[in-house]
């Protein structure tokens, strides 16, 4: 691959994820604004404690993956090789919130069923469960991003042989 092609596909790449993260920045945001919003209602019941809890680590989990992502991405921008150390340690870092994340949301899943209560009139009740935990699914894709994690360091590993020995 030529210079010029490799140059037009790391833009492509960042003006992609730049779109991308635009969406996942404006639902963290309505997430953080609606989250708020229901605490200033009074929303936040002594049974309520895990669901408030599932919402924060889930919003801030997805914040900070968004953020290691797209650094990423912009550390490829003018680089000769998407190979460096701080890439391979921001994958490592993300596969290990997504093996973490699953975890403490499948712990909280267990111990704490209840769900939160949005709404209640009349007799009716609006809950939603936010618990979001999705059964190991994170945890092998968490795996699969360690994985790639390692793969890049030694890609830089590789790199660094390969300049001394020109």
């Amino acid at each position: 691959m030529n210079t010029e092609n490799y140059k037009s596909r790391i833009k492509r790449l960042g003006n992609i994820s730049m779109g991308i993260a635009l969406l996942l920045f404006l639902y963290y945001a309505y997430s953080i604004i609606t989250t708020i919003a229901l605490l200033m209602k009074g929303g936040m019941a002594a049974g309520n404690m895990s669901g408030w809890l599932s919402a924060v680590l889930m919003t801030a989990a997805g914040i900070v993956i968004l953020v290691l992502a797209l650094r990423i991405v912009w550390s490829l921008r003018g680089a000769e090789s998407p190979f460096t150390l701080q890439n391979a340690k921001r994958l490592r870092v993300i596969g290990w919130l997504l093996i973490g994340y699953e975890v403490v949301m499948a712990l909280l899943s267990r111990l704490f069923s209840r769900p939160m209560v949005l709404a209640e009139a009349e007799g009716t009740t609006v809950a939603v469960s936010t618990h979001t935990s999705m059964g190991g699914i994170l945890i092998a894709v968490g795996l699969a991003v360690l994985a790639i994690g390692y793969v890049f360091q030694y890609g830089v590993e590789l790199q660094q042989l390969s300049d001394e020995t020109l």
